[in-house]
């Protein structure tokens, strides 16, 4: 069984900044791999920076009969040529996974 801690909360957590990062940081890093080299498990986390992406800089998704892998990046591509500062938490929580493949 475990102890539960009554003390106050020594860490302002609510309050800390997240870590943010541009549609360009994250198409850097995508440049640096292959299509083949990016695994399936990295699509959701693929899909939820692109998405995070395209709401903050306002560019609409496109239906596509391509496979999610291709369409994410090309829609990432396309805001990181249109707005290239957009940024968001998923953006960077992106990057963090390539840096660990």
């Amino acid at each position: 069984m475990t102890t539960t801690h009554q003390g106050p909360i020594s860490i302002e957590w609510t309050n800390s900044p997240q870590k943010t990062a541009t549609a360009a940081e994250l198409s850097a890093k995508l440049g640096a791999y292959s299509l083949g080299e990016l695994p399936p498990t990295f699509t959701p986390c693929l899909a939820a920076a692109a998405a995070e992406l395209a709401e903050e800089a306002n560019i609409p998704w496109r239906v596509t009969i391509d496979p999610a892998q291709i369409a994410l990046l090309r829609l990432i591509a396309k805001i990181t040529i249109l707005a290239p500062d957009t940024s968001g938490p998923h953006t960077a929580t992106a990057i963090q996974h390539l840096d660990r493949l």
